[in-house]
Protein backbone atom coordinates (compact mmCIF):
# COMPACT_ATOMS: atom_id res chain seq x y z
CA UNK A 1 0.00 0.00 0.00
CA UNK A 2 2.74 2.37 1.22
CA UNK A 3 4.74 1.62 -1.99
CA UNK A 4 2.00 2.68 -4.35
CA UNK A 5 0.52 5.78 -2.78
CA UNK A 6 5.42 6.52 -3.34
CA UNK A 7 4.26 5.47 -6.82
CA UNK A 8 1.03 7.75 -7.20
CA UNK A 9 2.95 10.52 -5.60
CA UNK A 10 6.04 10.62 -8.18
CA UNK A 11 3.37 10.42 -11.08
CA UNK A 12 1.44 13.45 -9.70
CA UNK A 13 4.99 15.37 -9.36
CA UNK A 14 5.72 15.12 -12.76
CA UNK A 15 2.56 15.63 -13.81
CA UNK A 16 2.50 19.19 -12.40
CA UNK A 17 5.87 20.16 -13.69
CA UNK A 18 5.32 18.45 -17.18
CA UNK A 19 1.96 21.29 -16.67
CA UNK A 20 3.98 23.99 -15.94
CA UNK A 21 6.35 23.77 -18.75
CA UNK A 22 2.68 23.64 -20.97
CA UNK A 23 1.06 26.76 -19.45
CA UNK A 24 4.35 29.54 -19.95
CA UNK A 25 6.81 29.79 -22.55
CA UNK A 26 10.39 27.87 -21.24
CA UNK A 27 13.24 29.56 -19.75
CA UNK A 28 15.30 27.10 -21.65
CA UNK A 29 18.87 28.77 -20.47
CA UNK A 30 17.45 28.09 -16.43
CA UNK A 31 15.98 24.55 -17.17
CA UNK A 32 19.14 23.37 -18.67
CA UNK A 33 21.52 24.65 -16.11
CA UNK A 34 19.06 23.17 -13.58
CA UNK A 35 19.43 19.82 -14.92
CA UNK A 36 23.14 20.19 -15.00
CA UNK A 37 23.10 20.71 -10.89
CA UNK A 38 20.66 18.31 -10.48
CA UNK A 39 22.95 15.78 -12.92
CA UNK A 40 25.82 16.39 -10.67
CA UNK A 41 24.30 16.44 -7.50
CA UNK A 42 22.87 13.01 -8.40
CA UNK A 43 25.94 11.78 -9.84
CA UNK A 44 27.69 12.43 -6.62
CA UNK A 45 24.75 10.98 -4.29
CA UNK A 46 24.33 7.82 -6.01
CA UNK A 47 27.88 6.54 -5.35
CA UNK A 48 28.30 8.08 -2.04
CA UNK A 49 24.83 6.07 -0.89
CA UNK A 50 24.07 3.07 -2.89
CA UNK A 51 26.94 0.70 -0.68
CA UNK A 52 25.67 1.63 2.10
CA UNK A 53 23.75 -0.60 5.08
CA UNK A 54 20.58 0.40 3.92
CA UNK A 55 21.05 2.61 1.07
CA UNK A 56 18.21 5.70 0.73
CA UNK A 57 15.55 5.32 -1.98
CA UNK A 58 17.82 7.37 -4.99
CA UNK A 59 14.69 6.35 -7.83
CA UNK A 60 12.83 8.63 -5.85
CA UNK A 61 14.65 11.45 -4.81
CA UNK A 62 16.11 11.27 -9.05
CA UNK A 63 12.79 11.74 -10.08
CA UNK A 64 11.44 14.18 -7.37
CA UNK A 65 14.59 16.10 -7.41
CA UNK A 66 14.50 16.68 -11.06
CA UNK A 67 10.77 17.83 -11.06
CA UNK A 68 11.89 20.02 -7.94
CA UNK A 69 14.61 22.03 -9.71
CA UNK A 70 12.90 22.08 -12.73
CA UNK A 71 9.67 23.54 -11.16
CA UNK A 72 12.23 26.46 -9.75
CA UNK A 73 13.71 26.74 -12.90
CA UNK A 74 9.96 27.42 -14.71
CA UNK A 75 9.25 29.95 -11.91
CA UNK A 76 11.55 32.44 -12.90
CA UNK A 77 10.71 35.36 -12.76
CA UNK A 78 9.01 34.91 -9.53
CA UNK A 79 5.32 35.68 -9.44
CA UNK A 80 2.47 34.05 -7.43
CA UNK A 81 0.97 32.40 -10.41
CA UNK A 82 4.37 30.47 -10.87
CA UNK A 83 5.34 29.79 -7.00
CA UNK A 84 2.49 26.85 -6.61
CA UNK A 85 4.44 24.18 -8.55
CA UNK A 86 7.50 25.17 -7.27
CA UNK A 87 6.00 25.09 -3.01
CA UNK A 88 4.10 21.48 -4.55
CA UNK A 89 7.16 19.76 -6.15
CA UNK A 90 9.63 20.28 -3.15
CA UNK A 91 6.82 19.22 -0.65
CA UNK A 92 6.25 16.09 -2.44
CA UNK A 93 9.98 15.64 -2.83
CA UNK A 94 10.19 16.26 1.13
CA UNK A 95 7.19 14.15 1.72
CA UNK A 96 8.17 11.00 -0.41
CA UNK A 97 11.28 10.99 0.65
CA UNK A 98 10.44 10.48 4.34
CA UNK A 99 7.95 8.12 3.87
CA UNK A 100 10.13 5.57 1.90
CA UNK A 101 12.84 5.62 4.41
CA UNK A 102 10.33 5.16 6.99
CA UNK A 103 9.55 2.08 5.08
CA UNK A 104 13.01 0.88 4.78
CA UNK A 105 13.94 1.65 8.36
CA UNK A 106 10.92 -0.95 9.03
CA UNK A 107 12.43 -3.63 7.88
CA UNK A 108 10.07 -4.80 5.34
CA UNK A 109 11.61 -3.02 2.40
CA UNK A 110 14.99 -2.12 0.45
CA UNK A 111 16.31 -0.48 -2.41
CA UNK A 112 18.58 -3.02 -3.32
CA UNK A 113 17.52 -4.87 -6.36
CA UNK A 114 20.15 -7.62 -5.67
CA UNK A 115 20.88 -10.27 -3.06
CA UNK A 116 22.70 -9.04 -0.22
CA UNK A 117 24.55 -10.78 2.98
CA UNK A 118 25.27 -8.81 5.71
CA UNK A 119 28.38 -9.77 7.63
CA UNK A 120 30.34 -11.73 4.45
CA UNK A 121 32.60 -8.79 3.75
CA UNK A 122 34.31 -8.83 7.99
CA UNK A 123 34.27 -12.56 7.43
CA UNK A 124 36.11 -12.72 4.07
CA UNK A 125 38.97 -10.21 5.15
CA UNK A 126 38.80 -12.07 8.62
CA UNK A 127 39.68 -15.54 6.77
CA UNK A 128 42.33 -14.00 4.77
CA UNK A 129 44.18 -12.72 7.61
CA UNK A 130 44.32 -16.21 9.30
CA UNK A 131 45.65 -17.38 5.54
CA UNK A 132 48.49 -15.13 5.79
CA UNK A 133 50.02 -17.50 8.77
CA UNK A 134 47.76 -20.83 8.11
CA UNK A 135 49.41 -22.57 4.75
CA UNK A 136 47.84 -25.78 5.47
CA UNK A 137 44.83 -26.82 3.17
CA UNK A 138 41.44 -27.64 4.16
CA UNK A 139 38.67 -29.85 3.11
CA UNK A 140 35.30 -28.24 2.48
CA UNK A 141 32.48 -27.89 4.86
CA UNK A 142 30.56 -25.06 6.66
CA UNK A 143 33.26 -22.72 8.59
CA UNK A 144 32.17 -23.77 11.99
CA UNK A 145 32.97 -27.01 11.55
CA UNK A 146 36.38 -26.55 10.05
CA UNK A 147 39.70 -26.83 12.30
CA UNK A 148 40.55 -23.23 11.35
CA UNK A 149 36.73 -22.36 13.74
CA UNK A 150 38.68 -21.57 16.54
CA UNK A 151 39.02 -18.34 15.47
CA UNK A 152 36.07 -16.95 14.46
CA UNK A 153 33.21 -16.49 16.67
CA UNK A 154 30.32 -18.44 16.18
CA UNK A 155 28.30 -14.88 15.25
CA UNK A 156 30.94 -14.49 12.79
CA UNK A 157 30.29 -17.40 10.43
CA UNK A 158 26.47 -16.71 9.82
CA UNK A 159 25.27 -13.83 7.92
CA UNK A 160 21.67 -12.13 7.18
CA UNK A 161 20.60 -12.86 3.44
CA UNK A 162 18.44 -10.19 2.29
CA UNK A 163 16.11 -11.18 -0.67
CA UNK A 164 14.10 -8.53 -2.79
CA UNK A 165 11.02 -9.63 -4.30
CA UNK A 166 9.40 -6.64 -6.70
CA UNK A 167 6.47 -4.73 -6.60
CA UNK A 168 4.68 -3.84 -10.05
CA UNK A 169 6.01 -0.43 -9.38
CA UNK A 170 9.87 -1.22 -8.32
CA UNK A 171 11.49 -0.35 -11.94
CA UNK A 172 10.14 3.00 -11.08
CA UNK A 173 10.34 4.06 -7.48
CA UNK A 174 13.19 1.41 -6.82
CA UNK A 175 11.45 -0.53 -3.81
CA UNK A 176 11.47 -3.96 -2.98
CA UNK A 177 9.93 -5.99 -0.61
CA UNK A 178 11.98 -7.44 1.51
CA UNK A 179 12.76 -11.18 3.12
CA UNK A 180 15.37 -11.96 5.01
CA UNK A 181 16.84 -15.69 5.68
CA UNK A 182 19.83 -16.76 7.72
CA UNK A 183 22.53 -17.90 6.11
CA UNK A 184 26.07 -19.90 7.12
CA UNK A 185 29.21 -19.63 5.92
CA UNK A 186 30.72 -22.09 3.71
CA UNK A 187 34.25 -22.98 2.61
CA UNK A 188 35.16 -24.06 -0.86
CA UNK A 189 38.22 -25.96 0.63
CA UNK A 190 41.93 -25.54 -0.44
CA UNK A 191 43.92 -22.47 0.74
CA UNK A 192 42.43 -20.22 3.33
CA UNK A 193 41.12 -16.74 1.20
CA UNK A 194 38.89 -14.80 0.95
CA UNK A 195 37.62 -16.25 -2.56
CA UNK A 196 36.82 -19.34 -0.78
CA UNK A 197 34.05 -18.64 1.37
CA UNK A 198 30.48 -18.32 0.62
CA UNK A 199 27.16 -18.25 2.05
CA UNK A 200 24.20 -21.45 1.95
CA UNK A 201 21.22 -21.70 3.90
CA UNK A 202 21.88 -24.45 6.61
CA UNK A 203 18.57 -26.52 6.98
CA UNK A 204 17.83 -27.55 10.64
CA UNK A 205 20.47 -25.19 11.69
CA UNK A 206 19.60 -22.45 14.44
CA UNK A 207 22.00 -19.17 14.37
CA UNK A 208 23.40 -18.70 17.92
CA UNK A 209 21.62 -15.65 19.45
Amino acid sequence: MAGNLIEIGMLLTVAVTAAAFVRRPVPWRACAIGVVVWAVGVSIAFPAFADGRMPPPMHVLAVTSFCAVQAFCLATPLCWSRVVPVLFTWLMTMALLAVAMRMIHSGGYTTRSYTYDHKSQSLHYLVQDIGATDTHDYQPGWVTDEPFAVHIHAHGAWSQREIPHPFWHSRFTGLYRLERKPVAAWFTGGRLTKDHITFRERPGVIPPR
